[in-house]
């Protein structure tokens, strides 16, 4: 018995431990990563920016930034050199400190994670001095790895720091799990992760890397490495940076660990994080080029989805025998199985073209990828850009909008696959040669949609196949091979910054004391409605503060009255009245502060406390106070209204909508901390929101901007947002 209790203890713990490493950071409605590989630093930020953001993709994949060993081959410098590392400073073909630090701040202004692909297993291969056969490093570092000396003194390694196993293995090798990892990849030097030096090296690396606001690691050789030597470093890296995740967050870690040929077992590393499922998307490619969908009906039986990452090539596997851009319409096909299909974090693959296993990216000095109109990467540059292709980019959106909805999966003996997700999207794929024609249950809204796998919605309309939708959420579909559309896909599909009655409008404006309506008649179809009411009104800001820490709300409609609000309350043509709620959190923690400051807070403004305002030990407020949230039940912040994560400040508001801007309004984040010090929330620029109600924002402003009548999800300092109908439950 005793065994048995120790044995579950073990297994809790692990558990546990796995929870900290398995989270990739990304907003809720953005669950698809993308390997941008061998881009530069600049042109990723321009991506997160122009692009990435825009189609849901939620996080980049870069390739490593440590100083790598130079050298020429056939005449480019080839791909490998990345994985060869000469220290851990971020100077690599991809750019410099600067441009890596701007890039990663970029991204995660807009919402897009950066997942780092980063090399502790080894050092550059053996036999390779600086200075020596063409040799160098993208940072100028010296570097000497002979049997001899084995010397990097940038980190500082030196002989002690390696195993001392010389033997040579590669990929293929059918070696003892102890000489795999033990002995030389590919003749690289093999860092011995249990010497104290190494461990503290790799632990300074990985920390410059989340100080800089790195979300996560992909880490390429785990399966050359001790799992308890990982463990241990793992468990001494520093949270997140707080500035941008806030809550005390742990890095995300995907270790690549194929264990098809039996000797090394995936579980010994399900503590670390996530895995790679190499064997899903080699199910997918099979299934693909067979044509035989229905080997697929127990496709995730073995592993739960939340613990991998799938994918259909790579930058190692498409140089081999997977299906890649060279297979276009497979690929395609492939791919957008891969997105409809619920399971696991799916990674796209972007590559350049090449002809030879060991062609480097485009030029030397890595070329700028050049688009075509239609969004494309053009040939001339050099670079693929799967992920920009019309069927990709439409079908990581479809996952973006059914991610986490209620599905239902139908796998017929036919060769044939249909995936309904509730309301909000289905897909189905055909394997035969022949028409698959029924009526099939969309359980979507009645409507017309855009098929995403022949085209797109643009400018309102649909450049590939019309679906229609009747009321009972039937539709009588004819599949050559893919149909998928989804809620957002609908033709006519207005964004919630307008509605399609179209010829009037009553809009109210209001002044310093008075209130005035005007009817407008217009010809437009689309028009703006203003709410005449009182609408509950859900406000969340994640931050993760300290103790004694608090957040308050300022806002109001600024845009309206060009950011002209004087002070104070009622008086003000900003203000918008506000009515607290009862915060029904698990325990009442929160009653301390909130309910004093909370006390006499009528309007929502830009300045802090108003005339008659409750105090919480004599302290004023500094705004409209707002409550520490978390997601989880067991936590004593639980809230019913959170399902975001961990560390959302927020208030639940009856809110009088006839006073807002057309039923939109501006709010900032401002924080007291240490002796009751202040800070604003940084300006941003608000990207499309997601959620059920989400949409591009109705004006630029340089705050956040809501909606009434709605639940907003903010994150500090952030352009990233989630728009929500308000939960129909009382919290």
């Amino acid at each position: 018995m005793d065994g048995l209790f120790y044995l579950l203890q073990c297994l809790l713990i692990a558990n546990v431990f796995a929870n900290k490493f398995t989270d990739p950071h990304t907003l809720p409605d953005r669950k698809v990563m993308v390997q941008l590989f061998e881009w530069k630093w600049t042109d990723i930020a321009q991506e997160c920016e122009n692009f990435l953001w825009k189609y849901g993709y939620g996080a980049v994949q870069v390739s490593p930034p440590n100083e790598h060993i130079t050298l020429e081959l056939d005449g480019s410098m080839p791909w490998w050199v990345r994985y060869q590392p000469v220290s851990y400073k971020f100077a690599s073909r991809s750019g410099t400190n600067d441009e890596f630090v701007d890039m990663v701040k970029r991204c995660n202004k807009v919402g897009v994670r950066i997942i780092v692909d980063a090399v502790i297993n080894n050092m550059v291969g053996v036999g390779q001095v600086k200075g020596e056969e063409g040799r160098g490093s993208s940072g100028n570092s010296n570097f000497t790895a002979t049997e001899a000396m084995m010397d990097f003194p940038q980190v500082p390694y030196t002989n002690s720091d390696f195993n001392k196993c010389k033997r040579n293995i590669t990929e293929d090798s059918e070696e003892e799990a102890g000489d795999l990892r033990n002995c030389r990849l590919n003749g690289w030097l093999d860092l011995n992760q249990e010497v104290p030096n190494v461990q503290d090296r790799i632990i300074d690396y990985l920390n410059s890397l989340t100080g800089a606001g790195v979300a996560g690691f992909r880490i390429g050789s785990s399966r050359y490495m001790w799992p308890r030597d990982l463990e241990v470093i793992q468990k001494r890296l520093s949270t997140l940076n707080n500035d941008i995740f806030g809550y005390p967050e742990y890095p995300f870690f995907v270790h690549e660990v194929s264990d098809q040929d039996k000797i090394i077992d995936y579980s010994d590393y399900k503590h670390l994080g996530r895995y790679v499922n190499t064997s899903f998307g080699n199910e997918i490619t099979a299934a693909v080029k067979q044509e035989l969908f229905q080997n697929l009906k127990n496709l995730d039986i073995e592993h739960t989805g939340d613990d991998t990452v799938v994918f259909i090539d790579s930058h190692e596997t498409q140089r081999k025998d997977a299906l890649s851009y060279k297979n276009e319409e497979e690929y395609k096909t492939a791919v957008a199985f891969m997105l409809a299909w619920p399971y696991g974090f799916p990674r796209i693959m972007s590559s350049y073209f090449f002809e030879t296993y060991d062609q480097g990216p485009p030029v030397r000095q890595v070329n700028k990828a050049k688009f075509n109109s239609d969004l494309t990467c053009s040939k001339d540059s050099g670079w693929v850009c799967e992920h920009r292709w019309p069927v990709i980019r439409n079908m990581v959106k479809f996952r973006s909008m059914v991610q986490g909805v209620e599905h239902h999966v139908n796998i017929s003996d036919y060769n044939r696959i249909a995936i309904t997700y509730k309301g909000k999207g289905f897909f189905a794929i055909n394997g035969n040669d022949w028409v698959w024609w029924t009526d099939f249950n969309t359980t979507l809204p009645e409507g017309k949609y855009c098929d995403l796998w022949t085209g797109s919605l643009e400018n309102g309309d649909c450049t590939g196949e019309k679906i229609v939708v009747r009321a009972d959420g039937m539709s009588d579909i004819e599949i050559d091979r893919i149909v998928a559309i989804s809620e957002a896909s609908r033709i006519g599909y207005v964004d919630p910054t307008t509605t399609t009655k179209p010829t009037t409008t009553t809009r109210t404006t209001t002044t310093t004391k008075t209130t005035t309506t005007t009817k407008t008649t217009t010809p437009t179809t689309t028009t703006t409605t203003t709410p005449t009411q009182w609408k509950r009104t859900v406000l969340m800001l994640q931050y993760g503060t300290k103790p004694g820490e608090y957040i308050f709300f300022r806002g109001g409609t600024a845009h309206m009255h060009k950011e002209s609000c004087p002070p104070q309350d009622r008086l003000t043509p900003c203000a918008i009245p506000i009515r607290h709620t009862n915060m029904t959190f698990k325990s009442h923690y929160a009653i301390d502060w909130y309910y004093p400051w909370s006390s006499g807070d009528k309007y929502l403004d830009w300045e802090p406390a108003e005339n008659g305002q409750g105090k919480h030990y004599e302290r004023e407020s500094y705004g409209t106070p707002s409550v520490y949230s978390d997601s989880n039940q067991n936590a004593k912040e639980y809230h019913i209204y959170n399902k975001y994560g961990r560390a959302f400040w927020m208030v639940v508001l009856d809110m009088d909508c006839s006073q807002t801007e057309n039923g939109w309004f501006e709010l900032k984040g401002f924080r007291t901390f240490g002796n009751w010090a202040t800070q604003w929330e940084n300006d941003i620029r608000q990207s499309t929101c997601g959620g059920s109600i989400g949409g591009p924002p109705p004006f630029q402003s340089k705050n956040h901007i809501a909606r009434c009548g709605a639940q907003n999800v903010f994150y500090w300092g952030s352009n990233g947002c989630i728009i929500d109908e308000v939960p129909s439950y009382d919290p």
